[in-house]
């Protein structure tokens, strides 16, 4: 059984379908995948249903009990009739939240909102200097791709400010050190070697051509 028909839980349900399992979602609202619009919830569902997987819509879970053959699950619907579904494993999809708890975020004086998240500006700086935020923690869709481009927006904001940031910051040409040397040596090398590389072909094409030529008068 999986409780919330949402993007988690009918991705992982569809995995176990087709492991072989008899999946069943229980969702409170009257439909699939609530980020969709009516129709692409609509096909979803029918196709869903066409692999095996039953859903039962506008239905609470109310609890659940580990029994001797598996789980014990207490539901109820939106009219208040209340039944009870036993299943093997009952896997929890209803969302997530920010793992702040003690984080010591609190402690070092790092506001959080309502919801445990950190707040943060449009640079992503939280109230207290120097430290950043991104990601999860923070408000908006809990997505990788927009962790990381959040890190490089944080990163570009820290180099802004670099008196008050916590962030390592870049080397530049008045700070370079012997790694840094080392490298631009190796790339002044490679330079030299590529001209020496195009000289040599340019020589030897002009060559081949005055070679061609002087056959050709000859003929």
């Amino acid at each position: 059984m999986v409780v919330g028909a949402g993007a988690i839980g009918l991705e992982l349900g569809s995995v176990w379908r087709r492991l072989g399992s008899q999946v069943t979602f229980i969702e409170i609202l009257s439909k699939v995948a609530p980020f969709a619009d009516s129709q692409i919830s609509t096909l979803l569902e029918r196709s869903l249903k066409a692999q095996g997987m039953a859903f039962k819509l506008n239905t609470r879970v109310k609890g659940a009990r580990v029994t001797g053959d598996g789980v014990t699950v207490s539901v109820e619907d939106q009219k208040g009739a209340a039944a009870e579904i036993g299943c093997d494993k009952i896997l929890v999809a209803v969302g997530r939240k920010p793992c702040t708890v003690e984080s010591g975020l609190e402690e070092a004086g790092v506001e959080l909102d309502e919801k445990g998240r950190v707040r943060v500006d449009g640079s992503f700086k939280t109230n207290v200097p120097g430290v950043y935020a991104i990601g999860d923690l923070i408000q908006g869709p809990m997505l990788a791709h927009k962790a990381s481009e959040e890190g490089v927006a944080a990163v570009k904001s820290s180099r802004a400010s670099p008196a008050t940031s916590t962030m390592a910051p870049f080397r530049t040409s008045s700070t370079r050190g012997p790694s840094s040397r080392r490298w631009e040596s190796l790339k002044r090398r490679r330079r030299r070697r590529a001209s020496r590389t195009r000289s040599e072909s340019s020589t030897s094409k002009a060559t081949a051509a005055r070679r061609a030529w002087g056959r050709k008068r000859v003929s």
